[in-house]
């Protein structure tokens, strides 16, 4: 698949730069139990980042598909991405979402779906882990170059206002979605 940034040459100010990421730890005190198998849970999670790209960009799905999204994350292993990143990959979807529609932004296309997908695993692993990578260390995870990686976050960031927060309601029923309560 192509890669491809949202918009080049999009630059974030200094105010852009701040992001309130404190509640981060309201989500470490809840975890997925053993109820709900892997596989169950990937295939909901799958279908739910599949039904949320396909809402903005309907060709999309000439390139991804359900069991693509969940092998691409599968082999994603190494980064041994929790639960609580994966719900917190889907909100902050859900939130780019509805911001682009919104804004009725322009930016997706199917040749760039995938990097979205990249930048969602990316942010949720930042949030989440007091270890900090550079983007260099995920470009070269991904096969993505730095600089796409960089400005794809950037206009990432920027369409979702820089805003990280992810309210206690959105995870409560997130999380509830995903263990099926």
């Amino acid at each position: 698949m192509e890669t491809s940034y949202f918009v080049p040459g999009q630059e974030k100010d200094a105010d852009q730069e701040k992001t309130d990421i404190s509640n981060v730890n309201y989500f470490r005190d809840k975890s997925l139990n053993t109820e709900v198998p892997q596989n169950e849970f990937m295939q909901l999670f799958s279908q739910t980042i599949y039904n949320v790209l396909l809402s903005m960009v309907p060709d999309a799905c000439e390139l991804i598909s359900v069991s693509r999204i969940a092998l691409f994350f599968e082999q994603l292993k190494g980064l041994n991405m929790s639960e609580i990143e994966y719900i917190i990959a889907v909100a902050f979807l859900q939130q780019f979402a509805y911001q682009y529609t919104n804004k009725r932004l322009q930016v997706l296309n199917k040749n760039n779906v995938g990097t979205i997908i990249v930048i969602l695993a990316i942010l949720a692993i930042k949030v989440c882990r007091s270890q900090k990578h550079e983007n260099s260390y995920y470009a070269d995870i991904f096969g993505i170059s730095a600089s796409v990686i960089n400005q794809s976050e950037d206009v990432f960031m920027s369409i979702i206002e820089n805003e990280l927060w992810i309210e206690n309601e959105v995870y409560t029923h997130l999380f509830g979605e995903a263990t099926d309560q």
